[in-house]
C-alpha cells in the first residue's frame, strides 16, 4: 500500500521501492540466523537470480499491453501467463523447480510445502 501511494506521486520512486527484493533479503537473513550456512545462502541467492529472469516477462509485456489499450486485469492476466510460460521454458531452473516440487508434501491445512529429500538445497528452515 505504501508503494502504491508513493507511485501516485512518482512512478520512478514507487518502482524503485517495489523492485527492492525485500522478501529475498529477509529470507536470506532468516536462513543465516537459523543455519549459519553460507553455502546454502549462496545457492539460494543464485536460484533467486535465475528465477527472477523469467518473471521479467511480465514487466516487459504489461506496459506494452496497457499502452495498446488492453484493460488492466486482462493485460495483467496475459502478463502472468507469459511469465508462467517463461518459467516453464527456462531449462535449468524449471527442471530444478519441477524436481523440488515432485519431492514436496503439503502440510495439512497449511497451504505450504516442505521438502522430504536430502538431495536438495531447498530444505525446511529450523
Amino acid at each position: 500500500m505504501l508503494v502504491s501511494e508513493i507511485a501516485k506521486r512518482s512512478s520512478l520512486l514507487g518502482a524503485l521501492l517495489a523492485s527492492v527484493p525485500l522478501v529475498s533479503v529477509l529470507a536470506m537473513v532468516w536462513l543465516y540466523l537459523e543455519t549459519r550456512d553460507a553455502e546454502r545462502i549462496a545457492a539460494f541467492a543464485q536460484d533467486v537470480f535465475w528465477l527472477v529472469l523469467p518473471s521479467l516477462a511480465l514487466f516487459l509485456v504489461l506496459p506494452w499491453l496497457l499502452r495498446a489499450g488492453v484493460q488492466f486485469f486482462v493485460a495483467l492476466g496475459l502478463g502472468l501467463v507469459l511469465a508462467a510460460l517463461a518459467y516453464a521454458g527456462t531449462p535449468g531452473p524449471a527442471a530444478a523447480l519441477r524436481r523440488a516440487l515432485a519431492k514436496t508434501r503439503p502440510l495439512a491445512g497449511a497451504g505450504v510445502f516442505w521438502l522430504r529429500g536430502q538431495d536438495s538445497n531447498l530444505r525446511p528452515i529450523g
